[in-house]
């Protein structure tokens, strides 16, 4: 019977999808990309291999994110890829499993109502749903249920969330576009206004990674090869860390104007609450060095990164998998 009822956590994420299967713990961490073949209508890659085809594939195929600011802009290639991540799993498309799927707090009823009818074709026979806030909440070990307002910051690929949770409820949300994906962005952009080279998104990711950060650093420099935009042929440069600093600086002014104009509008029990516990800081684009102490610097608040941000959101939703009847209240209605 144990094969009827495999029980999963999915965190569907802009930038990341990852499955957890209970009693194993996260067993599937893949880049949330499918690449299509357009000439025979199908998935010919999802997740690692999908996202090294971006940029680099023939005019037939197309290697996208299905998911734009944390919503299914292509629902149907969102689907196909969970397929074949689901298949990956199990090696078998039609195994029985029931999932609590991690969503955005601003997710439509309709949206909803088209996820269940359309998880059916992958094996899903029933489906929870949990918002991103509250499954980093659990994650981080917070108790949710405490009359203790709690401030979560998650950064991800695509969007911000900025989220207070108290007595198991999610009291306030709100999201920016301006987040990691917006820093690849100005990486981009930069070296196209600075040096006439064109990069990809997947280059300007290993450049942020490489020498990125919120504050000024050491002077590292990162090679790497564009395209020269008049020449069309390719070029070797080498960007400083003080250059991309610079160059990063505006999305993430942006980014904490939003924080600003959130954190004004919170009540003032729950400013309280967040100056006495700090605010908790979780997602991929947390990562950025220097992040938390450019934040504390620019709000005046603690800022306290998860130990591992990447998976604060799918441990929560581990939690949630694992005792469902304990946290069932938490669950999306």
């Amino acid at each position: 019977m144990a094969f009827f009822r495999k029980k999963l956590a999915i965190d569907l994420g802009s930038a990341n999808t990852l499955f957890y299967l209970k009693g194993k713990g996260v067993i599937l961490a893949e880049p949330t990309v499918v690449a299509i073949n357009y000439w025979e209508k199908k998935a010919v890659a999802v997740g690692h291999k999908a996202k090294g085809f971006m940029g680099r594939t023939p005019q037939h195929i197309k290697a996208f994110r299905p998911l734009k600011d944390g919503f299914m802009a292509d629902f149907t290639s969102t689907m196909v890829m969970l397929a074949q991540f689901y298949e990956k799993i199990f090696n078998h498309k039609k195994r029985k499993s029931k999932w609590v799927l991690i969503v955005p707090t601003a997710i439509t009823a309709e949206t909803k109502k088209e996820i269940r009818e359309s998880a059916r074709g992958v094996g899903c026979s029933k489906i929870s749903f949990l918002s991103e806030a509250m499954a980093a909440a659990l994650g981080a070990g917070f108790d949710v249920k405490a009359n203790r307002g709690r401030i979560i910051i998650n950064i991800g690929g695509a969007i911000c969330e900025l989220a207070v949770i108290i007595n198991g409820t999610v009291t306030f949300s709100r999201v920016t576009s301006f987040a990691g994906d917006a820093l690849d962005d100005a990486v981009i952009k930069h070296l196209k206004e600075e040096y006439g080279v064109h990069i990809s998104e997947n280059m300007a990711e290993k450049c942020k990674h490489a020498i990125g950060s919120a504050l000024p650093r050491a002077r590292d420099v990162f090679p790497l090869i564009g395209k020269d935009m008049k020449t069309n042929v390719p070029r070797a440069i080498e960007v400083a860390a003080l250059e991309l600093q610079q160059a990063i600086r505006e999305p993430l002014d942006i980014l904490k104007n939003f924080l600003r104009e959130c954190l004004a509008v919170i009540s003032a029990a729950h400013i309280k609450d967040a100056r006495e516990d700090g605010i908790l800081l979780v997602g991929g684009g947390t990562l950025l060095p220097g992040l938390d102490t450019f934040l504390t610097e620019e709000l005046g608040f603690a800022m306290v990164r998860d130990k591992e941000p990447l998976l604060t959101v799918i441990k929560g939703g581990g939690i949630a998998l694992e005792r469902p009847l304990k946290h069932r209240k938490l669950f999306m209605k």
